[in-house]
């Protein structure tokens, strides 16, 4: 989850952060662990990144950044054709979801930091997910690049336990999503989708085996960067199709998710803060970033 906090440099700011778990029919919920933080001490860590382990088990993993001054949100909604069964010979079929996260520039390298998680479809290897609504402001960058910086779209299998396995990715970014909308997306029989603008999902980089198409079937783009906001709207899915209607309904879910090592050959999802191999764009640093890097200032 996404929260945002007014900071002043020199100013103590502490949170308190709490998970639940929600108990239906019943007048309170069970508390499952929270713990304090402090804004300036995150900002002081290698990647802005803090693990911090609960009184009652668990790790909850903080990463703060600066929110640039963008209030564009996009809305995307995507479909799955012939992803690829990591259930096994009598395991059914996988419940796919998709994770979408943002190249972030870290003081040890580059990596990826998830910003936004869907529901997964269950028994379905060419699922139609929720609508995904994503702040432009959760996306690293600018307001002038922040439609070419690059985005990854990983499929998980569901699993109960938490470690959801991994179904395949595809590498791209939010001005390629917004043009590779497909007018017939939504057709309920999925052979019958024009797959010409759909993505290409590999099991783990685009030399790797394939593992399926993603078809965007519905992008828009909304609000004000303070220069001309880009719109595009297309069709949306079907309304005959009554399985992708009550998908379409729920709202997305996003979560706090530790850094996925994209640098492990393992397919199940593991906290970790390391880097990928790409090289992360020149920016302007801001004074958080130098706090971040270590620098010493004299006053």
């Amino acid at each position: 989850i996404a929260l945002t906090l007014d900071y002043e440099l020199g100013q103590l700011t502490r949170f308190n952060v709490g998970i639940y778990d929600e108990i239906r029919k019943a007048k309170h919920n069970k508390p499952m662990g929270s713990c304090l933080l402090e804004v300036g001490e995150i900002l002081g860590l290698r990647g802005n990144l803090k693990a911090k382990k609960l009184k009652r088990g668990g790790t909850l993993f903080c990463r703060i950044s600066a929110v640039p001054p963008e209030s564009r949100t996009a809305t995307i909604t995507l479909r799955g054709i012939g992803l690829k069964n990591v259930e096994g010979l009598f395991g059914g079929k996988s419940d796919p979801l998709v994770e979408i996260s943002t190249q972030c520039s870290t003081p040890s390298g580059t990596t990826w930091h998830p910003i936004v998680r869907t529901l997964h479809v269950s028994n379905n290897l060419n699922p139609v997910w929720p609508p995904i609504t994503l702040p432009l402001a959760q996306i690293e960058g600018t307001a002038a690049n922040v439609l070419e910086r690059p985005l990854l779209l990983t499929i998980y299998d569901w699993e109960k336990s938490g470690r959801h396995r991994r179904m395949g990715r595809v590498e791209t970014n939010l001005q390629s999503l917004l043009e590779a909308v497909t007018p017939n997306g939504g057709a309920p029989n999925p052979k019958r989708v024009d797959l010409t603008k759909a993505l290409l999902v590999h099991t783990k980089h685009k030399q790797s085996k394939k593992a399926g198409h993603l078809v965007v079937t519905q992008a828009s783009l909304e609000g004000d960067s303070g220069d001309t906001a880009a719109a595009t709207t297309t069709s949306a899915l079907r309304s005959d199709d009554a399985a992708a209607a009550a998908y379409a309904s729920v709202t997305p879910v996003p979560v706090p998710i530790p850094t996925k090592n994209t640098n492990d050959d393992k397919d199940v999802y593991i906290p970790s803060a390391a880097t990928t191999a790409a090289a992360a764009a020149a920016t302007t640093p801001t004074f958080v970033d130098y706090l971040s890097g270590g620098c010493e200032l004299e006053c």
